[in-house]
């Protein structure tokens, strides 16, 4: 069998926030090309499942490997060579101020990549299209000028960037069009077409059933009242 893209392997992981959901004995393996759908509580403010996929936070018990490798054996060069190979989008917005969305869309590709920037620029726009924007002048401001709900759907391009090995999302839907949704599916299924390894995080029935979309399906209930654990 080969190395799953991401794996977790029994992991644990307590927190005493009320903001972040603890996990309990998670084990779950993503392939290439495959689509997970992790299902939370509709109160779940943030669950640490990206955090840990990136090798952000280490398990209290378990392993995660990216690409067959646990993230604890890696070096500070091997963790930073890998988290460039993956898109990720976190529940809250994170944008560089000073940079115009652009240069923030571009930045993971410029600095993971030996890219010409025709090539960096060609993708990104092919993307924006993909995902239905025709109107992207707004794309040369500085994200405080831009709206909310037009920056969420820039951060799906800008996880998208250079065909990754993997795009671990939080929440995507969230703040975003409501007609832009059937967009990001149709999206995801291009992407997991490429062999991109696709986690998908949701607290929407709808999102998490959705037939369209080939996947894995785990549903995380929210125990956080019962000593902040989380029952898988």
């Amino acid at each position: 069998m080969s190395d799953a893209v991401l794996q977790f392997e029994s992991v644990c992981f307590d927190t005493i926030s009320d903001q972040m959901t603890s996990v309990k004995d998670l084990s779950f393996r993503l392939e290439a090309g495959n689509v997970l759908m992790l299902h939370t509580d509709a109160d779940t403010e943030h669950a640490p499942i990206i955090d840990l996929g990136l090798g952000l936070a280490s398990p209290d018990c378990g392993e995660v490997r990216f690409m067959g490798s646990s993230w604890s054996d890696m070096d500070a060069f091997g963790e930073a060579a890998n988290r460039g190979r993956i898109g990720c989008m976190f529940e809250k917005p994170s944008w560089i101020g000073n940079l115009s969305v652009l240069e923030n869309i571009k930045l993971r590709e410029r600095h993971h990549t030996r890219r010409d920037e025709d090539s960096i620029t060609e993708e990104l726009f092919k993307l924006v299209e993909d995902l239905g924007i025709t109107d992207f002048g707004d794309i040369h401001l500085r994200p405080h000028l831009v709206s909310q709900r037009r920056l969420r759907v820039y951060e799906w391009v800008r996880a998208s960037m250079g065909n990754p090995v993997a795009m671990l999302m939080s929440f995507p839907e969230r703040g975003a069009p409501s007609y832009a949704l059937e967009q990001l599916i149709n999206h995801v299924k291009r992407m997991a077409k490429l062999d991109t390894a696709v986690l998908w995080m949701t607290d929407r029935d709808d999102i998490f059933d959705h037939n369209e979309l080939n996947k894995l399906q785990i549903r995380i209930e929210n125990q956080k009242r019962n000593n902040n654990e989380t029952k898988i």
